[in-house]
């Protein structure tokens, strides 16, 4: 019976966390043997009502996060065609991939559409990365396990850079699979 108590206090803890979801009341009662239950409706005339606050939420995904506004470096022309927004929609701030290949998706969302004559630029670690030239999603190949920032930049034709997103630091996560050891003869 030691697992007696224990079971009561996990059960009510999951009707608490499943009552406060559906935001309905939560009532105490204490039956004739000492035992307290939990309910959605008073199960003795001595139960009385609990209050349960509710449910800490935190936003996942690039949905949940607002806009980033474009920063344009410091001493940087202005474009004619100014962009509202650029900004890294994956990998996500402080996001773990799991990637054992390395290769990992980059997501960008640019508004208005890239200018003639302006181009993205995405950078690893402060190294260019490859991807289609003008292109919003790139794959970066072969990335090393651990962490590592993402950046880019809208440059112009002269190579001026006039939008910049990130950085955004995510962390790669790959099988390490040790050397094999030779067979002892």
């Amino acid at each position: 019976m030691v697992y007696r108590p224990c079971m009561r206090v996990w059960s009510a803890l999951v009707l608490l966390s499943v009552t406060a979801l559906a935001s309905a009341q939560v009532y105490r009662s204490v039956a004739p043997d000492g035992s307290v239950q939990f309910s959605d409706y008073p199960l003795t005339p001595n139960a009385t009502v609990i209050e349960v606050q509710p449910a800490q939420t935190v936003p996942m995904g690039a949905g949940a996060r607002p806009p980033a506004p474009v920063a344009a470096p410091a001493g940087a022309a202005r474009s004619p065609a100014a962009y509202r927004r650029f900004e890294i929609l994956s990998p996500g701030p402080d996001e773990a991939v799991r990637a054992n290949d390395g290769n990992v998706s980059v997501a960008l969302d640019l508004e208005p559409p890239l200018s003639p004559g302006h181009r993205v630029v995405v950078r690893v670690d402060g190294q260019p990365a490859g991807g289609a030239e003008g292109s919003l999603g790139v794959t970066l190949v072969n990335l090393s396990r651990g962490t590592h920032q993402l950046d880019a930049v809208v440059v112009n034709a002269s190579g001026e850079t006039v939008a910049s997103a990130g950085p955004v630091t995510f962390h790669v996560l790959r099988v390490h699979l040790p050397a094999p050891r030779p067979h002892p003869r």
